[in-house]
């Protein structure tokens, strides 16, 4: 019985610890007059499949945002992407369910606006990225 129960308690404490999402260092300033989302990704260096590197957000004018990772973005380009690049793509609320859906090709459509990020870029302008 007392196994049993230093077992449980060995398996919260390292659930716990796995899920632990903590504000990432990129800061999006949104400077429009209108409410925008957005989502952040890079492509595997495997596949060169699209996938997101953040949770997305949504950011209501002239206010900002820090996406929300399990690893940092800066360590997930450098190590995980084909191109050490972050694609931010921008949307409007009601294309929400249909970027999440097709997020292996959101970064393709021309119909949402869209910026492309190396790490060097990142780092000169110190990880603030400004939608207008």
């Amino acid at each position: 019985m007392k196994h049993r129960i230093i077992y449980i308690f060995l398996l919260i404490a390292i659930t716990l610890s796995s899920c632990h999402y903590r504000k990432d260092e990129l800061k999006i300033i949104n400077k429009s007059n209108t409410k925008m989302c957005y989502v952040n990704l890079a492509k595997d260096n495997v596949s060169g499949d699209f996938y997101q590197v953040s949770a997305g957000g949504e950011i209501e004018p002239n206010s900002f945002d820090f996406p929300i990772v399990r690893s940092s973005i800066k360590s997930t380009i450098s190590k995980k992407t084909c191109d050490n690049i972050l694609y931010v793509v921008y949307f409007k609320e009601n294309e929400r369910d249909y970027v999440y859906k097709n997020i292996k090709s959101v970064a393709k459509n021309k119909s949402f606006k869209q910026e492309k990020f190396s790490l060097t870029e990142l780092n000169r302008i110190n990880w603030e990225i400004t939608f207008e």
